[in-house]
């Protein structure tokens, strides 16, 4: 088979579309991917990936002020789409521009290439509309990746509109449609009640079981970690980090991610004895990582918006994987979670109380947590991508 892979992102930050195009390369398939060079941190570590993956044909269109014709021009067209959409809502053109340049900027480049692939497979919202044109022109059937449920993310109403039609005039025309958690497939069920439920399929956003290697429990102090692509304000930090402040003389948390300067400053410099701060770090070494750590922080809020609530990140299952015991807040998706897998940690409400309470509990059953490390990291095995994969195998061999 012949793949087409899209995304508004690049590899590093898009950890689903990486390890589908490994998947894809393994299996032997001609990969071409079509993406997006973000510049800073992230581009570093995907110059290390790119020669890993073997792809047939790797292409990432530039989007930083480091090409300031181009970006004045994207950037006028994107702001122009949002002006001129006020009088043409159904517009798809002008809603998917309006909603982020990538979106047109993918399918210029992409429709002047020779399209003769077996299959698109496209990831982020950015991407949907290339997809289609490309589909629409060609007869190219194409998947969809819903990674978040995008009208439930954090934006303004016009921009919730642009999504919404977006999403319910296009995703229909999709061969298939994956999704990164269950409630995040019902939710999108919703916005297109008609689409055949056998043509969805949650992926779980889960890692390979290679990538973590058993560590014994530590001893002393109980280790916390959290990561994400970025420490910064807003992500649930704020609430836990002064309550495990309270106990710096039992826990310590290490956060790892790129560092925003000012939340540094602003925030965690006043808490510093309880913390350690890392670089970012490829997937691999980043999961390995994770192994020497006791307890892991699955800090998703409420009040974030809604699809922090129904979405299950890519931290929740690496620490599972990892065998940490997971301290995770109580949106309904990681409540739904931790109830179908007890065994891997405990759900806080989202109040300092509650989270000091917690915290707690896990000092005083530190001994017990530590013990049960090699059983977690057993359990966990069921969750891996060594088993999603297979999912995603099956659908695509489905079009050959």
């Amino acid at each position: 088979m012949k793949l087409l892979f899209l995304s508004a992102f690049n590899l590093t930050t898009n950890p689903r579309l990486t390890k589908e195009l490994q998947l894809a390369t393994e299996l032997g398939y001609t990969v071409d991917f079509v993406g997006i060079d973000l510049g800073g941190w992230s581009a570093h570590i995907d110059r290390q990936l790119i020669p890993q993956l073997q792809a047939h044909k790797m292409t990432f269109l530039p989007v930083t002020r480091s090409h300031p014709i181009r970006w004045f021009m994207w950037t006028a067209a994107e702001k122009g789409a949002r002006q001129l959409w006020k009088f043409a809502k159904d517009s798809i053109f002008l809603s998917s521009l309006a909603h982020s340049r990538r979106s047109i900027m993918l399918w210029n480049h992409v429709r002047k290439q020779q399209l003769d692939y077996d299959l698109i497979i496209a990831h982020t919202l950015p991407a949907l509309y290339p997809a289609w044109r490309v589909s629409l022109l060609t007869g190219i059937p194409f998947i969809f990746d819903v990674e978040d449920y995008h009208p439930g993310e954090k934006c303004n109403d016009e921009e919730r509109r642009r999504r919404q039609l977006i999403m319910t005039r296009l995703l229909p025309n999709a061969a298939f449609l994956t999704c990164a958690s269950p409630m995040i497939c019902e939710y999108t069920h919703k916005l297109i009640a008609d689409y055949p439920e056998d043509k969805m399929q949650v992926i779980n956003n889960s890692f390979p079981e290679q990538e973590f290697i058993y560590q014994p429990a530590n001893q002393g102090k109980i280790q916390f970690v959290w990561f994400s692509q970025n420490i910064a304000a807003g992500r649930g930090l704020e609430l836990v980090i002064p309550q495990l402040f309270k106990h710096r003389n039992k826990v310590h948390l290490t956060l790892i991610g790129n560092l925003y300067a000012d939340f540094y400053k602003e925030f965690l410099r006043q808490f510093k004895d309880v913390l350690t701060i890392k670089s970012p770090m490829p997937q691999q070494e980043l999961n390995n990582e994770l192994c020497k750590y006791d307890v892991g922080l699955a800090i998703e809020l409420n009040s974030s918006d809604m699809n922090r609530q129904i979405c299950l990140t890519n931290k929740i299952f690496a620490y599972a994987q990892a065998g940490l015991y997971i301290l995770a807040t109580d949106t309904p998706a990681q409540k739904r979670f931790i109830s179908e897998n007890q065994a891997l940690g405990t759900v806080t409400a989202q109040t300092p109380e509650m989270i000091n309470q917690k915290i707690l509990e896990i000092i005083e059953q530190t001994d017990q947590i530590r013990e049960q490390k090699k059983q977690r990291f057993n359990y966990a095995r069921h969750l891996s991508w060594d088993r999603e994969k297979k999912k995603i195998k099956q659908i695509w061999q489905s079009f050959a």
